[in-house]
């Protein structure tokens, strides 16, 4: 015996591209108010099944019981094993700034974004203004800025941060 629901046979077995077909003239909205939905098979095919045999639903002693699936749990499960979170100490923060610096001053040979009042502050009265960096001016510059990064990271982290405020009178 052969089941139509809204002029589909459902008890068929369906390919990809004629469920595709079936959506894009709009046929698949009345088969899913009549509670079916379509479901994979290990072969690539689909079917379509009433829902609650669907992979989403599951029946527990007659009664319907929806299976919790946690999408969120199973992608940073993934991303964990795949792309571990790796802990950088300070040091290595400054290392890879500096030659990121490094690199930026050997092709331009200026820091771009970097105003001169700062590598005079860090370089000293040896440095003038047209002369080339040294190493150390440059770490000390990677340095300064992380600095300033570190403290505006915990500055925001607190959840009463001070502020000016004016004092109430009472």
């Amino acid at each position: 015996m052969t089941t139509i629901v809204a002029g589909i046979n459902v008890d068929r077995v369906w390919t990809g591209d004629e469920i595709l077909d079936l959506h894009a003239k709009g046929k698949l909205r009345d088969v899913a108010l009549q509670g079916y939905c379509t479901r994979a098979d290990a072969d690539g095919t689909l079917r379509f099944v009433p829902f609650y045999e669907s992979t989403w639903f599951r029946s527990d002693e007659q009664k319907m019981v929806t299976q919790s699936v946690d999408i969120g749990t199973a992608m940073k499960a993934d991303l964990d094993a795949n792309h571990p979170i790796i802990r950088r100490t300070p040091q290595d923060r400054v290392a890879s700034m500096f030659l990121r610096l490094l690199t930026t001053y050997k092709q331009t040979g200026s820091l771009a974004g970097v105003p001169t009042e700062v590598i005079k502050k860090i370089a000293g009265n040896a440095w003038r203004e047209g002369q080339p960096l040294t190493d150390e001016v440059i770490r000390g510059v990677a340095a300064h800025y992380l600095g300033i990064g570190e403290v505006d990271n915990k500055a925001a982290k607190q959840p009463h941060a001070i502020k000016d405020r004016v004092p109430e009178v009472g």
